[in-house]
């Protein structure tokens, strides 16, 4: 196994190329990001707790429409947190064939790809102090 840096480890066996690549290794981004996460939760209970007391129907349908939005961005919010503690993309290439998989806690679906009808790849830049690096 070659570890290229603290995320990519590759394995080249016979006709087998085989890439790993882990979300992030920063754990102060990922603390801020459950910090986030806690906050944006404790925010939507408090307001659904409200929810009871209000008698006001123009505040209620209010409310309801605030916890729709607010119950897409905590599982937005929670998905992206799980992703980034326990994820990691596994690339590997086994007789013309491009196998990838986002795998979490070992589960995940695996797509193939023909090697033949894949081209024009190309390196995308980022910068370090990216949030989603």
């Amino acid at each position: 196994m070659k570890i290229i840096s603290d995320r990519i480890s590759v394995i080249k066996k016979g006709g087998l190329l085989s890439i790993v690549i882990l979300p992030t290794t920063d754990k102060k981004k990922l603390g801020f990001m459950f910090l986030w996460l806690t906050a944006w939760t404790i925010c939507g209970l408090i307001v659904f707790a409200n929810y009871f007391n209000v008698s006001d129907q123009n505040a209620k349908l209010f409310i309801i429409v605030y916890l729709s939005f607010w119950a897409y961005y905590e599982f937005k919010i929670a998905r992206a947190f799980i992703w980034k503690r326990w994820g990691k993309e596994k690339l590997w290439i086994q007789k013309g064939i491009l196998h990838y998989q986002r795998e979490i806690r070992k589960k995940g679906k695996v797509k193939e790809y023909n090697l033949e009808l894949i081209n024009d790849l190309k390196l995308i830049e980022t910068s370090e102090n990216n949030f989603s690096v």
